[in-house]
């Protein structure tokens, strides 16, 4: 019976000091840790008692067993000296209720400050707290609605309903939140309704009375506003139907609340399949991020300007120019929304692109008139002053005569084919663009036939097949670049290759050959007029003929300076 009981005595007494020590390693938290360890220290020497206990039965270690006892009730004083000390901390400690009391006490500060109402209610219906916002919406002092049933905020019509609801809600309470359009009617203490969002969360703390937390905004004001709203979305509605520019107000979290007749006509999409929609739910993702960035810019109270390729369902890619200006509340210290206009610019940058390179064009053509047919003009009226000359002095020399007059028809031969070339570049510029849907891969094949008598071969590499262009200036670049090439080429065989890629502005067209390659100064000055390579018989005018065309077609074309061939970079706009 000794043993048994020993054994039984110190596993308890070896299992409290374990369990204790468990607690400290985990509740770093704890208060009094010297106090605990010290008790788990004791009770472990009380287990070694024990265990000696049961060893003296069979073999007699007492004078072991003395010391334990010695350590044991030096433990003990230890123990009883610390736990005495810390006693009155220890009686002192709040419960956990008063915890909770303590916690909410100091919670009513915030609660009372928030924007939004909150009230505490036990699961009959009883209010134990309201913040200031309720208060003020309901129209009671501060204290005054505690201990009331909830229904003294509620309609008398519809008591009887809401307390079914709430006996509904307590058999699988869950979080409702506010904002999920759920608009509910309350009464004031003076009879006057309101309309109230209401979200319902079950409360967590187990020793408190109250088991409700109720969520509570005044939307009122809202509704009325909404209705001033949709009366002057009309009014704009049809002050803007046939408005071709897009024009919308979004609120502050990025709601369509208006748009015009635009946005149906080019998305596609009726008023309702916008209204009331997140901007990301209409827009492409494409452009999401940059308008989200100049959004952010407008609800910040920037107004913002800026340009975007947009490709609308219904009426294709447009280069769009977006403004944005920031609605501010009366006082104007806060953005409210954001009224959006958009409209088309793609002509009319296209058509400023055309003026800035007719302004070009025309310098240059005035500088070629004043500067390279100066000489020639020179020429021929120096050599006419020379045969009036000898005629005056009757100094007839038929040599000379008829060696001036070669070079006056020389100078007016040169004269002539340059204005003929000066007319040609001219012509090219002044083409009004045909531009249809062409199969670019099929365009090359037909130049690889063309060209193939004359020893050229052509690689096409491309994932794009078609562009949109017109046909007969895509022909005068591409002959003269293939004519200049054949020209230059110091190889047996012309070896062409051309890529085609598309990118979100336009087509990217890459064009290589085998030949020489040019200079860094010369890729500067090739597109020049009536520059002329060595032995060219011609005048000049290929590469000018090629810039012009590309340039009519609203595009560039660089040269780039390379060693093992030329290389031609054009890109031309959607």
């Amino acid at each position: 019976m000794n043993v048994v009981s020993d054994v039984l005595i110190a596993l308890c007494y070896l299992a409290i000091p374990t369990v204790l020590l468990i607690i400290l390693i985990r509740r770093k938290d704890l208060p009094f840790r010297s106090t605990v360890i010290v008790f788990a220290v004791f009770v472990f020497f009380c287990s070694l008692t024990h265990i000696m206990e049961i060893i003296n039965v069979w073999i007699p270690l007492y004078f072991i067993t003395g010391i334990i006892k010695v350590l044991t009730a030096i433990v003990s004083l230890i123990s009883t000296a610390i736990i005495l000390k810390n006693l009155s901390k220890i009686l002192t400690l709040p419960s956990l209720q008063e915890l909770e009391e303590r916690v909410f006490k100091s919670m009513r500060y915030v609660l009372d400050r928030l924007p939004v109402g909150v009230l505490l209610s036990d699961s009959d219906g009883r209010i134990k707290y309201s913040n200031e916002y309720v208060n003020n919406v309901f129209d009671y002092e501060a204290g005054e609605l505690e201990n009331k049933e909830v229904e003294v905020l509620i309609p008398s019509t519809l008591k009887a309903q809401h307390v079914e609801y709430r006996n509904e809600f307590f058999k699988d309470p869950k979080d409702k939140m506010m904002g999920a359009g759920r608009i509910l009617t309350g009464i004031t203490k003076n009879g006057e309704t309101k309309l109230l969002e209401i979200g319902l969360s079950p409360l967590l703390f187990e020793s408190s009375e109250a088991d409700l937390v109720v969520g509570i905004k005044d939307v009122s004001a809202d509704q009325e506003v909404k209705r001033i709203l949709n009366e002057k979305s009309a009014i704009i509605n049809v002050a803007t139907y046939g408005m071709p520019s897009l024009l919308s107000y979004l609120d502050r979290n990025g709601i369509y609340k208006f748009i015009n007749q635009e946005y149906v006509r080019r998305w596609g999409v009726q008023r309702e399949d916008i209204l009331d929609k997140h901007y990301t739910d209409l827009l492409p993702k494409t452009i999401l991020e940059e308008v989200r960035n100049n959004m952010n810019k407008a609800l910040s109270g920037k107004e913002v300007r800026f340009q975007i390729y947009v490709e609308f369902p219904k009426t294709g890619r447009a280069l769009t120019e977006v403004f944005y200006r920031p609605h501010f509340s009366a006082d104007g210290m806060e953005v409210l929304g954001v009224t959006v206009l958009a409209h088309d610019v793609t002509d009319l940058n296209k058509t400023l692109r055309k003026l800035e390179v007719s302004n070009k064009q025309l310098e240059e053509f005035a500088f070629l008139v004043s500067h390279d047919l100066r000489a020639p003009v020179r020429h021929v009226s120096n050599f006419v002053e020379l045969l009036i000359s000898m005629i005056e002095d009757g100094n007839y020399d038929d040599k000379k005569i008829s060696q001036y007059s070669k070079i006056i028809k020389d100078n007016a031969n040169k004269m002539q084919n340059m204005i003929t070339g000066m007319l040609k570049v001219v012509s090219i510029r002044e083409i009004t663009p045909q531009i249809s849907l062409i199969s670019f891969k099929d365009y090359v094949e037909e130049l690889e036939n063309e060209f193939k008598r004359r020893n050229v071969e052509i690689e096409y590499v491309s994932e794009v097949h078609e562009i949109e262009t017109d046909a007969n200036l895509l022909d005068h670049i591409f002959t003269n670049l293939i004519n200049n090439s054949i020209h230059f080429c110091d190889k047996e065989s012309v070896k062409l290759k051309i890529h085609l890629s598309e990118t979100q502005e336009g087509y990217c067209i890459e064009y290589f050959d085998n030949g020489p390659g040019v200079s860094p100064e010369m890729a500067q000055v090739i597109f020049s007029a009536f520059l002329k390579g060595k032995d060219s018989s011609g005048l000049g005018l290929g590469m000018n003929i090629v810039q012009k065309a590309v340039q009519n077609l609203g595009g560039t074309i660089e040269c780039i300076s390379r060693t093992d061939g030329i290389y031609f970079k054009i890109f031309l706009l959607h």
